[in-house]
Formats: C-alpha cells, structure tokens, sequence
C-alpha cells in the first residue's frame, strides 16, 4: 500500500509531532519556509498538507494542482489564510486548532494593555536616555538626571496620572476563548468587565450579560479586540468607534489586523481621542514599514505599543499545537472527527 503523503510547508513556526503512532504508513516531506512559487511544485503529490500561516489560495487548490489532496491541517487556531469556499468545493477538509494559545494570547492582551497604561516602552527610553533624549559625549546628563524626573512622560496629555487596575472598565469584543480567558483574568485583578454584542446586534443579556457594542465603546477604559476576522468583522473598529470611546481608552487588538482600520487608529492616537493602542496584529504580515502603524517616527510621538504577531508563542501553545495537529490527521486517518480539537470544512 503507497503511504499516505504528508507535506508540510513552514515548520519554522512549530516542530512537526511524532508521526510515528498514526495508524497508516505516511511519507513525510517538511519544509521550513515555503515562498508562494514553491507552493505548487511540493503539495503535486500531496495527502495531506500542513501549514500555520502560509496562504493558501484557489488557484494553489485546484484540482490540476494538488489532485491528490483530501486534508488541510492548519497549526493554529486562525483559518483566514485558507479559501475555504474552494476546499468546500473540492471536498477537501481543513482542521485546525482552536483553544491550542488561548492561555498565551490573554496574558499577552494583558501585557500590552498594561504596558500601553503605564507608558513602559516610553519610561524605557527615557531612563535610558535612547530616541535623541540625551546629549552624546562624555558627561552628559541622562534625562533622568537632567530634569530631576520623568514623571511627565507618564502624565496623559491633560497632566493626569495614569489610574489603577480596580477603576479600569475592561471592553471585550469577541468572546469566544480568548475573550472569556481576559474576562477571567481582568475580574480576578479587580477589573470591572463589559462583554459587547457583535457590532449592529442587540445585546442578548443572558449568563454573560452582553451589552451594546456602542454601550461598551463608550464605557470602558480599556477595549480588548478578540475578534476572528471575516466579512462581517473587518473593520469593526474604525473611525465612527474611535469617537465613541473615552479620551482615556486603550485600544488592544489580538485578533487579526483587519478588524481595526490601522489608518483611522493612529490618526485616532495622533488627536488623542483615546490614551493608546497596544497590538500584535497587522493588515498585512510580516508588517514593513509601509504599513500606518510602522511608517515613518510616527509611533514615537504617540502611546503606541507593538508586537510581531507573538502573542500565541509559549512553550505549552507549541505541544498542544502538535498533539491537536497529529490527533487531526489520526481522526481523520480513521475517518472520524476529534470534536473540539477541529473544524471541519
């Protein structure tokens, strides 16, 4: 019997797991990186393929492509960078697996926020006396020494100090894991919490007690954006919202880029109608420097906080990224479903 052919096209984000328990031969081809033109040349054969963030398009999954592919398995919790209506048509299924970072990306959420609130990155810089805030030569004075305090640098642009945790109001938009793990978290650092009802959908109330979306924009010193992105989410978060929310809100974005309208955040920073903005999601990755968010020093003159897209990275993300992918390809080796550990397309 000819093995089942496994390729895997970007295994710098996560090691492969252990092949070796499937209950078939499988023929295993791995790559690190695979550049779109590659695409075509290593799934001809292909059973199975394996990626994390690597897009896959129609025209990579038509038939006289890849006429041997039956399973897509997608080691992360995100299936944006799948066509999905052209594996339905083909009949090819795609699991991926959700919940695998959902511990790493709430404490992330958290950091950013956090580290936006208190102007680290900023007080960093100074301390240090980095980004042109000290004099060059032997004997110059660090800022900190200069002007006796830095305190300014964490005052917001009405000379306000920065409040603690229990008079934050944290906004949840999208409360699936990710957003259920941060209200978890936020509550248990004596936060108040507001879960949000999908943008244009009326609260439901119910066990988790939704408010409007409006309501919650207006209301919460903090917005934690956990959204997946689809059509119906792109930009959820735009110019109309950033003039709902308080002079005082944090903006902080885990889910995808395209939830927030990059342009109309920074233009939102640069006129202060809110303190700051923390994310690790951008429109397009790897992020360069033409992107809003990146050009030019205009993050240097706002309360902006960044990160690459990192937030799901932990040690304990990796392993239940490797058993969730090698139970998918078990179940679906033996025809089955593995429940809460995939989504079937």
């Amino acid at each position: 019997m000819t093995p089942t052919k496994i390729v895997a096209l970007e295994t710098f984000f996560c090691p492969l797991p252990d092949f070796s328990s499937l209950p078939v031969e499988v023929s295993l081809e791995a790559y690190s990186r695979s550049a779109p033109e590659d695409i075509p040349g290593r799934i001809v054969d292909a059973s199975i393929i394996i990626v994390t963030t690597l897009r896959l398009a129609r025209a990579v999954l038509a038939r006289d492509v890849c006429p041997h592919l039956q399973l897509i398995v997608v080691m992360a919790s995100g299936t944006n960078n799948i066509d999905i209506e052209a594996c339905k048509e083909r009949n090819i299924q795609v699991k991926n697996c959700p919940g695998a970072n959902t511990d790493a990306v709430a404490q992330h959420a958290l950091a950013l926020f956090l580290a936006c609130r208190r102007k680290l990155v900023r007080l960093h810089h100074a301390t240090l006396g980095t980004n042109g805030e000290s004099a060059n030569g032997k004997g110059a004075k660090s800022p900190w020494e200069a002007e006796g305090t830095l305190m300014s640098r964490l005052l917001d642009r009405h000379g306000k100090a920065p409040v603690g945790l229990g008079d934050e109001v944290v906004g949840i938009i999208g409360f699936g894991r990710v957003g259920k793990t941060i209200s978890d978290m936020c509550s248990a650092l004596g936060m108040t919490v507001l879960v949000s009802a999908r943008k244009n959908e009326p609260a439901s109330g119910g066990h988790d007690n939704r408010h409007d979306f409006d309501h919650v924009l207006r209301n919460s010193t903090v917005v934690m954006v956990c959204l997946p992105l689809e059509s119906s989410t792109f930009n959820s978060i735009s110019g109309p919202e950033f003039q709902l929310m308080r002079p005082d809100a944090v903006l902080v974005n885990v889910s995808r880029g395209g939830v927030v309208n990059e342009k109309d955040l920074l233009t939102a920073l640069d006129q202060g109608a809110i303190y700051g903005a923390a994310t690790d999601v951008f429109s397009e990755e790897p992020a360069g420097f033409s992107n809003a968010l990146l050009a030019g020093k205009s993050h240097e003159s706002v309360n902006l906080i960044v990160s690459p897209h990192l937030a799901w990275l932990t040690q304990p993300t990796i392993t239940r990224l490797q058993h969730m992918a090698l139970a998918n390809i078990r179940a679906w080796l033996l025809g089955g479903d593995v429940g809460n550990f995939s989504r079937i397309v």
